[in-house]
C-alpha cells in the first residue's frame, strides 16, 4: 500500500468518524434549536436527510467529471471545505433554514468519497479495484464504530460540542491533503473540458437506460435502496418491534461494524479469488434476500442477532459492483464513473428511509387492517432481488 493511499484510507476513516459523531448529536441541536422534544422534530430530521440526498444527487456526477478534468486533488480539497463550511454554520446558526442550507452543503461535499473512490481507481489495475475499493469501505465503517461513542461522550459537555469536535476532523483532512495527497490523475489523463452541466449529465445517465452501464446502475441503485433499511431503519425495528434494549441495538451496530471491516478487507480477497466476482455478487445479493425475507417473519432474538454478522458479509457486493462499473471506463472518467454511483447512493437516500418508514409504522401498528411488523424487509428483499436481476442481465448487454 503506497502512502497517498494510506492518506486516502486515513482521510475517509476520519471522515466515517464525522458521520458517527453526528448519528447522536443532530437530533438534539435540532431539538435545541427547534426548542421542542426530540419526538417532535421527527419529520424536520427527515428533511434534512432528503436535503442531504438531493443535492449529492445534483452535484455528485458533476463533481466526479470536473476531477476528471482538474484533477483529483483540488476538487477533494473543494469537498472538504464544503464540509467544513457545513458545519460551521451549524455551530453559528439557531435558524432551521440555515441548517437546511447546511445540509444541502453537505449533500454537495459529499463528493469526496466518490473522488476518493476515483482516486483509488487511479492507482490500482482493475484486477486489484474491488480490494482497494473495499479498504475504502471499511476505513469509514472503522470510523462509525468509535464516532458514535465519541460523540455521545462529547455531549456530557453541551449539545454543540460534538460538532467543535468535527470542524477539527475535517480541518485535519483539509490539512492532510494540502501537505501529503499527491495527485493521482496524470496530466496527460486529464480531459481538456469541462461538464457544462449538472443536469447534462444526469440526462446522460438517463440515456444509458438499456445498456449495460445502465443496468450496472440500476442493479446498485436497487442494492442500495434495500441496504438503507439497516443504517435508516434498524433502530426502529429492533427496539420498537423486536423489544431490544438500546445497549443491545448499539451492541448489534458494534458487531455489524466489525464484521464490515473484516469483509471488506480480508473477504472480498478471499471470496473472488476463490469463486470470481460474477458468482460472488450474485451470491451476496442473493444471501441478502434471504436474510431479509428472514427479518421479515420477525425472528427470535438470537437469530436476528446472529443474522448481523452475515449482513455485514454480504455487504461485499457494494465495493465489487463499485469496481465493475469502474472497469467501463479509462482513468480519464473515473470521477465520472464514481460520480454516477454516487447518485445511486443519493436516491436512495431520498427514497428509501421514507418509504421504508411509513411502511414500518402502518403496519406494526397494533390497530392496522393487517398487522405484519416485517413487511418492510419483504420490500427489502424485492429490492434486493431486482439488483440481482439488473446484475444477471449485464452479462448479456455491452
Amino acid at each position: 500500500m503506497t502512502a497517498n493511499i494510506r492518506i486516502l484510507l486515513t482521510i475517509v476513516f476520519l471522515d466515517g468518524m464525522v458521520m458517527g459523531i453526528v448519528i447522536p448529536a443532530m437530533p438534539l441541536l435540532l431539538a435545541d434549536i427547534q426548542e421542542a422534544s426530540i419526538q417532535s422534530v421527527v419529520i424536520w430530521g427527515g428533511f434534512l436527510t432528503a436535503m442531504f440526498g438531493i443535492a449529492q444527487l445534483a452535484l455528485s456526477p458533476y463533481l466526479g467529471a470536473l476531477s476528471d478534468v482538474i484533477g483529483r486533488r483540488k476538487v477533494l480539497l473543494l469537498a472538504l471545505v464544503g464540509m467544513a463550511i457545513e458545519f460551521i454554520i451549524l455551530l453559528t446558526t439557531k435558524s432551521i433554514w440555515m441548517l437546511l442550507l447546511a445540509r444541502a452543503i453537505a449533500g454537495a461535499a459529499s463528493a469526496n468519497r466518490s473522488v476518493i473512490s476515483a482516486a483509488i481507481a487511479d492507482t490500482h489495475a482493475e484486477e486489484d479495484r474491488a480490494g482497494a475499493l473495499g479498504k475504502q469501505t471499511a476505513a469509514f465503517a472503522a470510523g462509525l464504530v468509535f464516532g458514535p461513542m465519541i460523540g455521545s461522550l462529547a455531549l456530557v459537555f453541551g449539545t454543540i460540542t460534538p460538532f467543535y469536535l468535527i470542524l477539527a476532523l475535517i480541518l485535519t483532512n483539509i490539512a492532510m491533503t494540502i501537505l501529503f495527497f499527491e495527485e493521482t490523475l496524470a496530466p496527460e489523463d486529464q480531459k481538456g473540458f469541462a461538464p457544462s452541466s449538472s443536469l447534462k449529465l444526469i440526462w446522460e445517465m438517463i440515456g444509458l437506460i438499456g445498456t449495460r452501464k445502465g443496468r450496472l446502475l440500476s442493479s446498485y441503485l436497487f442494492y442500495s435502496m434495500a441496504f438503507m433499511a439497516y443504517p435508516a431503519m434498524w433502530s426502529y425495528y429492533a427496539q420498537g418491534v423486536l423489544g431490544w434494549t438500546p445497549l443491545k441495538l448499539a451492541l448489534s451496530m458494534t458487531v455489524f461494524c466489525a464484521f464490515l471491516m473484516l469483509a471488506n478487507v480480508w473477504g472480498i480477497k478471499v471470496a473472488v479469488a476463490r469463486f470470481g466476482t460474477l458468482r460472488v455478487i450474485k451470491g451476496a445479493l442473493a444471501g441478502n434476500i434471504v436474510i431479509a425475507l428472514t427479518l421479515a417473519g420477525t425472528p427470535p432474538d438470537y437469530i436476528a442477532f446472529a443474522l448481523f454478522p452475515i449482513i455485514a458479509l454480504m455487504s461485499i457486493a457494494d465495493p465489487l459492483l463499485l469496481a465493475t462499473y469502474s472497469e467501463t471506463g479509462g482513468k480519464s472518467e473515473q470521477g465520472l464513473l464514481q460520480g454516477q454511483m454516487a447518485s445511486m447512493r443519493a436516491i436512495s437516500v431520498i427514497l428509501s428511509p421514507p418509504l421504508l418508514g411509513f411502511i414500518l409504522e402502518a403496519s406494526s401498528n397494533p390497530n392496522a387492517v393487517l398487522y405484519f411488523p416485517g413487511a418492510m424487509f419483504v420490500i427489502v428483499g424485492f429490492s434486493y432481488t431486482a439488483a440481482l436481476v439488473f446484475y444477471a442481465q449485464t452479462t448479456r448487454l455491452t
